[in-house]
């Protein structure tokens, strides 16, 4: 059984830098419509949101956690329909 894709998107890497966190562009898959931005940032630990376009509206957020042997985050993904923001917790082991 294979399962198809409900979505594509084209991700574009919009700026490198040694000092900045990466951002990146999410398209429509012709390319031509911007459809998100992730805009990461890094304080003590990495920030990450996913931005709507064209309102601009915030839709996703993602918060890594302090832990020496497991990359933990935090993630929120806001539900239109039901105005909330659930909540989950993605782990990586080393």
């Amino acid at each position: 059984m294979s399962l198809m894709p409900i979505r594509q998107y084209l991700i574009v890497v919009d700026f490198l830098s040694r000092f900045k966190a990466r951002k990146y562009s999410v398209y429509d898959p012709t390319g031509q419509h911007l459809q998100y931005r992730i805009e990461s940032k890094y304080n003590i630990l990495q920030t990450i949101e996913l931005i709507a376009y064209p309102r601009k509206n915030v839709t996703g957020k993602l918060q890594a956690r302090i832990n020496p042997f497991v990359y933990e985050v935090d993630f929120e993904v806001h539900d239109g329909r039901k105005q909330k923001w659930p909540k989950g917790i993605i782990n990586q082991y080393w």
